[in-house]
């Protein structure tokens, strides 16, 4: 016969124990109790000597809170590292953001600036419409303008990021956490 061993307590189930049928006395440790059956399943507690399904946990808002603001941060950097667009060129064209993109762009700017010939020519990776990455050449004025346009991106990002964690902080039902999204 198969007993499970349960706390008192608590119902959680702590094991179940096979013994011989003739057993008349089954050894439980203090605060234990058993029943008669297999019913290790985590799934389940004992309470008043019957077996039922453990309740689902208390809905917890501010746990959930965190989370939602946790998959707007990767949402925003998502956003901030794919890229960002920039008409400097003349016609739109796509910059790569990543972290070592956003230093090389950041160095660029700094030399534009420093350079004493406005006519200078900087060569930038990005794509055009027809999404075909190669460096172009782009003036000194084009370099500040994609900078400018870099800087929008992201800062437009995270704008939206900490407009969002307001709205995941005011939030007083899961309904109003779920219509929050990237």
């Amino acid at each position: 016969m198969k007993y499970t061993i349960y706390n008192v307590a608590s119902g959680d189930i702590t094991k179940v124990v096979e013994c011989q049928e003739d057993v008349l006395l089954l050894q439980v440790s203090d605060g234990e109790s058993a029943i008669l059956g297999d019913y290790n399943d985590t799934t389940q507690i004992v309470i008043n000597g019957l077996v039922v399904n453990k309740p689902p946990p208390p809905y917890d808002l501010t746990q959930t809170q965190l989370i939602k603001v946790t998959e707007i941060n990767k949402a925003c950097e998502t956003a901030i590292l794919s890229g960002f667009t920039s008409i400097a060129l003349g016609t739109p064209h796509h910059y790569p953001s990543n972290d070592r993109d956003q230093v090389n762009l950041s160095g660029t700017i700094q030399r534009s600036l420093l350079s004493a010939n406005i006519e200078n020519s900087y060569l930038l990776l990005c794509a055009d419409s027809t999404n075909i990455w190669e460096y172009r050449n782009h003036t000194t004025a084009q370099i500040q303008q994609v900078g400018a346009d870099a800087y929008d991106a992201v800062l437009g990002a995270r704008v939206k990021k900490a407009t969002l964690q307001a709205k995941i902080f005011a939030a007083k039902t899961q309904d109003e956490l779920d219509s929050l999204i990237w």
